[in-house]
């Protein structure tokens, strides 16, 4: 009955340690999927002047690259040069 009971205060502790570097890990990949800080970068393709970069801050990478497109576009459809937009 003694070996029993070691026998389940062991198998316990190391439920315990695999759960410990579960969660470990799941909070790395959580910290590495947080919002981050991108820039937009747009030229246009007759003049390098005509170029800038926009900050967006707090955004996840998909987010940030589907309102740098979507900025792009607007900007074609709202003056007569031509834009392109992307992450930096």
């Amino acid at each position: 009955m003694n070996n029993f009971r070691l026998y389940l205060t062991h198998q316990f502790v190391n439920m315990k340690q695999i759960f410990v570097v579960l969660c470990g890990l799941g909070g790395i990949i959580f910290l590495q999927s947080c919002s981050k800080e991108y820039t937009c970068s747009c030229t246009s393709a007759g003049s390098a002047e005509k170029s800038f970069e926009l900050k967006m801050e707090k955004m996840r990478k998909n987010d940030a690259k589907t309102i740098c497109t979507d900025y792009a576009r607007y900007l074609d459809t709202t003056s007569t040069l031509n834009f392109s937009c992307g992450i930096k």
